[in-house]
């Protein structure tokens, strides 16, 4: 009688040796298919020394020291995750090509903003035409065609340049531009606007909480409204005289961070302004943007990627890249990057390789990243959105040859 032939179940391998084989499945099936075949399967998918170790050493990501030591699984599902889509769309896919565009402006976009209403993703859009335009990206992507998913025209909104854009909730909006003022809006079935404060200096930076909206003015005031009274300014944060390039609360706690163009970057408790809890100074930063836990920094010189609670610096992006972009926007699997007339993605990590790159025919003044969904305005005013469904379905618009030229890197 011939012997069976001897077999070993994956599930009484040691930990490490599982770890190492589930290390080449890629994040969503670890996560979406493997953990539900049996207990040991779900041990290793919860497990952070897994995802720490398909990370560094099967997709050659270097964490962040404090992702090292804090080993959060969420954090690090997320990386793994977005970045393994990452290659998947702009390298394997090369959708860093495939955009859907329109154009609505006559100016350059400066300013975007992107919320969820009724289960609907919308965007909001800003720029030197002094025009607001609303998009519904879900509609632009059913259709295929971004000018199908054109809403409304706010035409007018400002006198000037439209620097800030924020929600409170579905139905409040509120905007600021060069001519100094606040405005508040009802956003329905029409747009119509309620009421406004005079800052009498640009405000250049916008966002909000609770029921405060949170605006950064020219001169380096910090200014806090509530629409809900007569008086609306509520408090005001005097910082120097220098423009507040951005203010970011946190709507989790209490604090507000406030970046400013003379490379002050510092964290306030919104309940004591008197003094900032921390400080730091960087050279002179031509844009901020705020990722999952990270501040990028950018200035003539480098991009330093900067730990949202502490202000310590991650990492400076242009010594290991040899590259200083124009913007760059820290994301959970990546970096997303504009300079001139180019449009570049990068790897998570301290160790950020290119992933594609795109080159377009007009400049790229601005991007934005709002889960998964990219949008890019250009200097002619034209917008470009890259879809997150180009995840799952990969590209949409076969046809697209707008770009001037496409790198990927393998």
């Amino acid at each position: 009688m011939d012997a069976a032939p001897s077999t070993i179940s994956l599930q009484r391998l040691p930990p490490e040796v599982l770890y190492q084989i589930f290390s080449h499945v890629p994040a969503r099936q670890v996560t979406q298919n493997l953990r539900k075949i049996n207990r040991r399967f779900h041990n290793v998918a919860h497990s952070s020394d897994f995802w720490v170790n398909k990370l560094e050493a099967y997709d050659g990501i270097r964490l962040f020291p404090r992702m090292r030591r804090a080993r959060d699984l969420s954090s690090l599902v997320r990386v793994a995750t977005e970045l393994e889509d990452n290659f998947e769309r702009f390298d394997e896919n090369d959708c860093l090509t495939d955009y859907l565009s329109s154009t609505q402006h006559i100016a350059t976009p400066d300013v975007f903003h992107m919320r969820m209403i009724q289960n609907r993703r919308i965007l909001f859009s800003g720029a030197r035409d002094h025009k607001v335009v609303i998009w519904d990206l879900d509609a632009a992507v059913e259709a295929r065609n971004l000018t199908l998913g054109h809403r409304a025209d706010i035409n007018g909104a400002h006198t000037s340049w439209i620097w800030g854009i924020t929600t409170l909730d579905d139905h409040s909006l509120f905007t600021s531009g060069w001519d100094g003022l606040i405005k508040s809006w009802t956003y329905g079935g029409s747009v119509v606007m309620r009421d406004s404060y005079n800052a009498n200096i640009g405000v250049v930076s916008l966002d909000s909480v609770d029921e405060t909206v949170i605006g950064g003015t020219f001169n380096g005031r910090v200014l806090f409204c509530d629409f809900r009274t007569p008086e609306k300014l509520t408090e005001t944060l005097t910082l120097h005289m220098s423009a507040v390039l951005a203010v970011k609360p946190d709507p989790s706690n209490y604090s507000l961070t406030v970046g400013s163009a003379n490379g002050k970057i510092q964290i306030y408790d919104r309940r004591k302004l008197t003094e900032p809890l921390i400080a730091r100074r960087t050279n002179s930063p031509k844009r901020i943007a705020f990722g999952p836990n990270t501040i990028s920094i950018t200035s003539e010189k480098h991009v330093l990627m900067l730990d949202s609670k502490t202000l310590k610096c991650d990492l400076n992006f242009s010594s290991a890249t040899d590259y200083t972009p124009f913007f760059c926007i820290p994301t959970d699997g990546g970096y997303y990057c504009a300079d001139d007339f180019d449009i570049k993605v990068y790897s998570a990590g301290t160790r950020p390789k290119m992933i594609a790159q795109s080159t377009f025919s007009s400049r790229i003044n601005n991007i934005a990243y709002w889960n998964g969904d990219i949008i890019a305005g250009l200097g002619e005013g034209s917008i470009q959105f890259w879809p997150r469904e180009q995840i799952e379905q990969g590209r949409l618009n076969p046809g697209m040859e707008d770009n001037v030229s496409t790198t990927s890197s393998t």
